[in-house]
Formats: C-alpha cells, structure tokens, sequence
C-alpha cells in the first residue's frame, strides 16, 4: 500500500505535524509521500513532491493520484492511500487499512463516511452509488480507479480549482464505492486544531468515528459488504 498526504499552504503546520508523528510513532514503515500544493512540506522520512505554485485542491490531488499509480506500477500492491493533512487516525488504522481489501465490484474504499452511513450502523463495508460521494479525507483507491480518473476528459476541462471530490462523483457515475464502518480516522478542524475559531459539524465530520482511543487491529479483516445505501 502506498500512503500519500495531500498538504496546502494555506494550512497551519501544525495539522500535517501532527498526522505525520501520529504515522511515525504507529510505527508505519512503508512508502510515504507528501503532495504540497505549491510550499516547500517536510516531515522526517517523507519524500515531498510540490508545485512551483498553488494550483488549488483538484490538481493536487490529481497530482497524488498520479504519483500512486506511478508508485504502484512497481509494487505488489495496487492500493493507494491517500490522507487529508487535518485528519487524525484511531489506533494501528495503518495496519488494519493495509490488511483490508476493497472488496469486488467497488471502486474505492472511504474511512470517513461523510455521514452517509447513520450512527452507530453495524461494522462492514458499505456499498454506496459513486454520484453520491464527497469528503476525500481518507481514501484507499484501486489503481485502476486511479487511471480512470486521471484519463477523465473531465478534469482537464474542470472549470473549479478545488472540488474533486464533486468531480469524482461524476466520472464514476453509475459506480459503487465502499464505506467502512467505523470510520477509522477523523476531521480534526472539529476542534479548531488547523483553523482556530472555526467550527466544522454535519458532513464534514464522520458519523462513525469511534475516537482516537479505538484500536483497529480488534477488527475483523471485512468479508462481505453490506446493502447498498440509497441516498
């Protein structure tokens, strides 16, 4: 599994600092990037990939996309995971994140449900129709999910700087993709930690997060999916 952080310079340092020491001291030992939107990030470890400028948030994350599926094509793996900076993780998400497989028939695996699973829903994979996705703050991608998104003539012609997750929603139009319950990892600007004085709440938390305290490694390795979610 390739793990790639999408960072911004507009973001205060102390959201991308405290994801990467959270990542180092889980102990993760495995291929690690950093996609900075147009500033000079560093982390200790961590090989950083920015943009002579700022391009906005759709083709940095593109540009994530891109680097996975380059990194992939040399590995065992195909998976890519790709993190928001201002995110936490509950405890060994990594570990369990890089034993889970995205199970057949979905595109992609989110670990943050952007409240499209209702509280407190039983634990498993849930189908949902791609038109309906957004929140990119945690994803695991095929690479061929990848490569159908990177050879989209939608995104080149895509008139909004930031948006992609709007923009995915509509190339995989018609698709499925899967939501884990619980969520394994959480928007952190809930409590103001990247943008003092702001609040986030609905979607833009998860529904299903069971804190940071939650030790993923207690769950199962998913075996089936379960309804599909109509919304």
């Amino acid at each position: 599994m390739i793990l790639i952080i999408t960072t911004g310079g507009h973001r205060h340092a102390q959201c991308l600092d405290r994801l990467t020491a959270q990542i180092r001291d889980a102990g993760w030992s495995g291929p690690r990037f950093l996609v900075a939107d147009g500033t000079a990030a560093r982390a200790s470890g961590w090989t950083t990939l920015a943009s002579p400028r700022r391009q906005g948030q759709r083709r940095t994350y593109w540009r994530a996309l891109a680097l996975g599926v380059q990194q992939t094509r040399a590995a065992a793996d195909d998976r890519i995971l790709i993190l928001e900076d201002d995110v936490e993780l509950c405890r060994n998400a990594l570990g369990y994140m890089q034993r889970a497989p995205i199970p057949a028939g979905l595109d992609f695996i989110t670990w943050f449900d952007g409240h499209m699973i209702r509280e407190g829903s039983t634990p498993g994979v849930y189908p949902v129709p791609a038109e309906k996705f957004f929140c990119l703050q945690g994803v695991t991608w095929r690479r061929s999910t990848a490569e159908m998104l990177l050879r989209s003539p939608a995104a080149a012609a895509w008139p909004d700087r930031h948006s992609g997750d709007t923009l995915i929603a509509r190339i995989l139009a018609g698709r499925r993709y899967g939501v884990h319950v619980p969520n394994l990892l959480q928007h952190i600007g809930a409590q103001s930690i990247c943008n003092p004085g702001q609040q986030l709440a609905g979607v833009r938390t998860a529904n299903n997060y069971p804190g940071r305290g939650f030790d993923a490694s207690a769950l199962h390795r998913p075996q089936s999916t379960r309804r599909l979610i109509h919304v």
